[in-house]
Order: structure tokens, then sequence, then C-alpha cells
């Protein structure tokens, strides 16, 4: 009896440790009743509608950049390198949107006269910003001998890029060209209208300088 339960102890083993040799060496001799299933991605459930609103905006100006940034611990004397350097370059891809918020204008923002109409589109503002994922990437990234990458450094770089991004899109300015575009096709549209309807008016659109 003890022969035979130490048989098939030994069997058991040998079949295990063929599993185990399967798993961690070449998964595709591992037999299908026992291979792990396909990763599948369910998107049969319902949506939630969380919130509906009206926007009522004039997006009249767009910029996609991109900026090196560099993020971690480093510098400092050879210790300090060596034990808590983790020194990344991380290149930011991403576009931001300005325009005008219509919903704001009120009455006062038209003024009519005989031979003329003034609209004032009040101040352009920034309205979108978002990174591309897909073009942001890690171009760089040196770690201290002693020291193990953080793994929540490119996270927070990435949580930390749109603002970047958006102080970019002001220095290199945004909201003026979104004014003037925004004036642009404000005019031409109220000058076709008008033309269209045969009413002999000037149309002058003006916008107060924004700040970001």
């Amino acid at each position: 009896m003890k022969k035979i339960l130490f048989l098939i102890s030994l069997l058991v083993s040998v079949g295990v440790g063929a599993l185990l040799t399967y798993q961690f060496t070449d998964r595709d001799l591992v037999p299908e009743a026992l291979a792990a299933p396909p990763e599948q991605i369910d998107v049969s459930r319902p949506s939630a509608i969380l919130a509906v609103r009206s926007i009522g905006r004039l997006e009249s100006h767009s910029m996609e950049l991109e900026k090196i940034i560099e993020a971690g611990p480093w510098g400092g004397n050879g210790f300090q390198e060596a034990w808590y350097k983790d020194h990344m370059l991380f290149i930011a891809n991403g576009t931001v949107i300005a325009g005008f918020d219509l919903k704001t204008l009120s009455k006062d923002s038209v003024v009519e006269t005989d031979s003329m109409i003034t609209v004032n589109l009040g101040k352009p503002k920034l309205l979108v910003s978002r990174i591309d994922n897909k073009k942001s990437r890690v171009y760089d990234r040196d770690v201290g001998a002693f020291n193990s990458a953080d793994p929540h450094l490119e996270s927070r770089t990435r949580a930390r890029a749109e603002a970047v991004l958006r102080t970019a899109a002001c220095e290199a300015g945004i909201l003026q060209k979104a004014g003037e575009d925004g004036r642009e096709v404000i005019q031409n549209l109220l000058e076709q209208i008008f033309v269209t309807a045969n009413v002999d008016v000037t149309v002058n659109v003006t916008f107060e300088t924004g700040r970001c």
C-alpha cells in the first residue's frame, strides 16, 4: 500500500511540475483545457447618462501643442544620484481649443442703430484642453544605480501635462487668435444673412481682451 501511495504522489508531483514548466516556458504547449481563457471586454451593459446640458459656445481657434516635460528627482551629489535619481523626459502632446461662450451674451451685447449693428462677443476663453495619450510618451528615463523606478511618476506627469499645455497655448496667444477668428466668423455670418434678406446695414463685431 505504501508503495502505491508513493507512486501516486510521485506521478502527481511530476504532473504538477510539468504544468508549471509549460506555464513558465512555452505557453503554446499548454493544453487548451488548462490554458488561461482569452481576455474579453464586455460593453453590453447599459450606459448611464450622468448629465445633459446645452453647450452654446463658439470654438473658434484650436492649437495642437507638444512639450517636453522633465519629471522626477535628480541632481545632487553622487550618493543622492545613486539612491534617489529617477529622471524622466516626457513628451506631452495635446490640443487646446479657445472661443466664446455665447450663452453669456445679453441684450446689451447687441447695439442697433439705423445703419449699423454692433455685436460684442465678450472675452474669449479656453474651452477645451485634452492630452493625446497615443502621441504622448516617455522619451527617456534614467534611474539611479540603487533606486527603482516610481511606477506612478508617468501618470502624475500626464495629469500635470494638460495644465502645462494650457499655459503654453496662452503664451502662444491663443485667446487673441480665437477672438479674431470668432469675430470674422460671426461677422461673415451676419453679413450674409442681411444680404440674403436684402437689408442694407453695416455689421460691426467686436470682442474684449481675454486672460487665461
